[in-house]
């Protein structure tokens, strides 16, 4: 693996995990010590997590009203949210606890809101299943709103819109690394 030039003057090159983020952090500060570099600033490598978090805060700061009031919703909050949903509406004869469920329909959820897809969609083949996850989610997101809470999906949709009203500048540079790193060597021949 290479690291682009992500030094140059305003770039950032967004990773899909935080370890990905400390692994090209630690390549790049290999490559700078074997150039005798002794002191650098640190590289504009973030995980995409990281960089929603420190941009919400950003558009918190300038009051940018889609943001205003709101704050981004930990992973713990999200599943609690979720647990009281399913809790305030069991599936009868589960052998799954509530985190569990809640864990499934957060990672579901997190599916729905990045591929767009509408909610009435998935009325289409209805099951039972189908029916629970869409009453917890509509539980779920009543009390998201009700504590002005937001979760990273939907965080992701309000920066986009801040860059569409051009209240976010986005570096001239932006690298996007969102495949694991495998090494593949050639095999070898008898």
């Amino acid at each position: 693996m290479q690291i682009l030039d992500i030094n140059a003057a305003n770039s950032l090159a967004l990773t899909p995990t935080k370890r990905l983020e400390r692994q090209f952090s630690s390549q790049y500060a290999e490559i700078m010590q074997t150039k005798g570099v002794k002191v650098w600033a640190p590289p504009p490598i973030k995980a995409l997590s990281s960089w929603v978090s420190s941009v919400w805060l950003e558009m918190q700061d300038s009051g940018y009203p889609l943001a205003a009031g709101k704050a981004l919703a930990t992973n713990q909050q999200i599943i609690a949210l979720w647990c009281k949903a399913i809790e305030s509406a069991p599936l009868s004869e589960t052998l799954l606890s509530s985190t569990a469920l809640a864990l499934a329909a957060d990672g579901a959820n997190k599916v729905i809101g990045r591929w767009g897809v509408l909610p009435e969609k998935l009325t289409e083949g209805e099951t039972v299943e189908i029916e629970h996850f869409l009453k917890w989610r509509n539980i779920f997101n009543f009390h998201m709103k009700g504590s002005n809470w937001v979760d990273n999906e939907g965080a992701v949709r309000i920066i986009i819109q801040a860059i569409h009203d051009q209240c976010i500048t986005l570096p001239d540079n932006i690298y996007i690394y969102a495949l694991s790193l495998i090494h593949i060597s050639e095999p070898t021949r008898p």
